[in-house]
């Protein structure tokens, strides 16, 4: 026996499931949430457009979508029984599309959505778009999965937009958003590229959030689904402190991907995410757009990194280093100052000039004797290193260890070691002419100060690195 009411999913202005009312007309589904297969667009579209009329004569305080499948591409048009002065399309009374499937494209240009609008678990196969959409409500995209890609371009958002846990296989434009409350993206999936740019309005009640928590960047085996590499730009288009974004909880995949050098990095708050090693956040350069991290080794040639590309990372990495000096948080402070002596090392090896190229090479040495002042032990290594050399070099020149030292008879090469120890430590071993009788050559003082000028610079540099563990 067939029921006589259909059982698909449905949902009250809460998100609570309630039965269906509509009249079985496939199986056990209304005509509205029969499967796709099993029913035409012409069918649906004439039901909805007799649906939309009640609602609208009956003044519903609530439009329900909730649970619908359609079976091909549709439009606000469509949907909306009303429009706005200017002739968009309008959704006067909030409206709920909840675990709605939308089989085709999407298209909700220019809508107005006066109330609250939900699509929370809608499931888009095709392209969403949602281009100059005006949410005056509560904007709720809770685990929504986009699988060929959407576009908030122009989009306002009155109030709150949340899209916590949403699923983004291709690509995902916000592109110059306006937000007056927050734009909250918890727990989101990307698996594409996406482009978040957005303006703020300040309001009374403060600042509009920009939320982005515990965020995931996945990267799809090509052979199992086509997409891109999945990249986050972000864009702020805000004036003044109209927005503050705050990046909070996320993993070391996702901050691999968050583009960072199109946004003053000073005005995000960064609250407990694990930051990529420094050999794993660099910089990469693709065709139309730039991201601070990546493996560069991927890129073909052509689109390798230039100067002003590693200028603009260098950029970056000194404003995160301010900013996380100001949160006190002087660990990630410390680490973005040694990258942008790495973004710098690499800028000046892509200039042209004498000047530029002897920088570079003082700062290779910088990074190899002491990474930056981060080490504390190469110093160390490379003292000990530079001893037993000279030691080495000192048993080829004609001093006397043994006179020189006043050890017993029969020299050994660790006699030279200890006239080396002592050169490095500036004694007075080798400073005159003659040592117990003995004549001290020319290559032995020349060879002292050069190992005591290697002493100190390497003793300069133990200090900056013990400095920089202590002075916070």
């Amino acid at each position: 026996m067939e029921p006589k009411t259909c059982t698909g999913k449905h949902f009250d202005l809460l998100g609570n499931p309630i039965p269906c009312q509509h009249k079985v007309a496939r199986g056990e589904f209304c005509i509205f949430h029969a499967p796709p297969e099993e029913k035409s667009h012409e069918e649906m579209m004439e039901g909805l457009r007799s649906l939309t009329r009640q609602w609208s004569d009956e003044n519903l305080d609530f439009w329900n979508f909730s649970g619908f499948s359609f079976a091909e591409s549709v439009s606000a048009k469509e949907l909306a029984h009303k429009t706005t002065s200017t002739g968009e399309p309008l959704f006067e009374k909030p409206t709920s599309f909840k675990s709605t499937s939308f089989s085709g494209t999407a298209n909700f240009n220019t809508a107005t959505f006066s109330g609250n609008a939900d699509f929370s678990s809608a499931m888009f196969p095709g392209r969403a778009l949602f281009e100059s959409t005006l949410f005056e409500g509560d904007a709720t995209f809770w685990s929504a999965e986009f699988r060929e890609g959407v576009t908030f371009e122009s989009c306002q958002f009155r109030k709150s937009a949340r899209f916590e846990k949403v699923h983004v296989y291709i690509r995902l434009v916000f592109d110059e958003c306006v937000t007056r409350r927050a734009l909250n993206m918890t727990s989101s999936r990307f698996f594409g590229k996406v482009n978040l740019s957005w303006r703020g309005i300040r309001r009374d009640h403060g600042a509009a959030i920009i939320l982005l928590k515990g965020i995931e960047c996945v990267e799809r085996p090509m052979e199992l689904l086509k997409t891109e590499k999945p990249q986050l730009t972000l864009i702020d288009g805000s004036r003044g402190d109209d927005c503050k974004p705050v990046i909070e909880g996320c993993k070391k995949n996702a901050m691999r991907c968050i583009m960072l050098n199109e946004i003053d990095v000073m005005r995000i708050a960064f609250r407990g995410n694990e930051w990529p090693k420094e050999d794993d956040f660099f910089f990469k350069k693709i065709p139309s757009t730039r991201t601070l991290c990546g493996d560069e080794l991927e890129l073909p040639r052509q689109n390798s990194p230039s100067e002003e590309d590693y200028g603009k990372v260098r950029e970056t990495y000194q404003q995160l280093s301010k900013r996380f000096r100001e949160d006190l948080n002087f660990a990630y402070s410390i680490e973005f100052d040694r990258g942008a002596f790495e973004m710098r090392r690499k800028e000046l090896w892509k200039k042209k000039g004498l000047i530029n190229w002897s920088t570079g090479v003082w700062l290779t040495l910088y990074k190899y004797a002491s990474h930056y002042s981060g080490n504390l032990l190469l110093p160390v290594v490379w003292w000990v290193v530079l001893v037993i050399l000279f030691g080495w070099f000192y048993s080829f020149t004609n001093a006397d260890a043994h006179h020189m030292l006043g050890s017993p008879d029969g020299r050994t090469y660790w006699d030279y070691v200890l006239l080396s120890v002592r050169s490095a430590l500036s004694l007075t071993a080798g400073t005159t002419e003659t040592e117990g009788g003995v004549k001290i050559s020319d290559g032995v003082h020349t060879l002292q100060a050069v190992q005591r000028t290697l002493s100190i610079v390497l003793a300069a540099l133990f200090v900056f690195a013990l400095r920089r563990r202590v002075k916070h």
